[in-house]
């Protein structure tokens, strides 16, 4: 283990970086169903 972060070392901020973009990818992956509903109401709404 320590040689592979010995190897990674250099490469801290992509890896960060990688991190926190996964995670704004799986926020918004949840948040998608929820925005999509929200959509089919609105346009519920404006129908009747």
């Amino acid at each position: 283990m320590r040689k592979l972060i010995t190897y990674l070392k250099p490469y801290t901020l992509i890896i960060a970086l990688a991190l926190f973009m996964m995670a704004i990818e799986l926020t918004v992956e949840l948040a998608q169903p929820l925005l999509i509903a929200r959509m089919i109401d609105e346009d519920r709404r404006w129908r009747t």
